[in-house]
């Protein structure tokens, strides 16, 4: 939600491929269902992204780079980690109190391809 409301989720979908929205929000193969404030209503309630609402930290791994060929862009990969917030280790998803308090982890691979366009 920084700098705006949303910021987050709008800069995810620019980034994501048709494909990507998809398995993150389970819509979008239908042209209505492809705009940016149905990700962002879908992207709240995803259980993917779920993990960087409100992370105490995001640690980012060291980038791989393959050169891009005659058929695709160059493409890069990185790996994230997650550590979930302190408020979201106190209580399970169903909002029952935890008996004991470990900040969730959760690892992420970001993979970019420049578009040969």
């Amino acid at each position: 939600d920084i700098p705006t409301k949303n910021a987050g989720l709008e800069r995810c979908h620019a980034f994501m491929t048709l494909g990507a929205r998809v398995a993150v929000t389970a819509v979008g193969r239908q042209e209505e269902n492809r705009g940016v404030d149905v990700f962002i209503e879908r992207g709240q309630l995803s259980p993917v992204l779920r993990p960087f609402f409100g992370a105490s930290r995001i640690d980012i791994g060291e980038l791989t780079e393959i050169a891009g060929t005659p058929t695709r862009g160059a493409l890069a990969s990185v790996a994230l980690r997650v550590v979930g917030s302190p408020m979201g280790a106190m209580r399970h998803p169903s909002g029952i109190p935890k008996d004991d308090i470990a900040l969730s982890n959760a690892i992420f691979a970001i993979r970019l391809e420049k578009q040969r366009r």
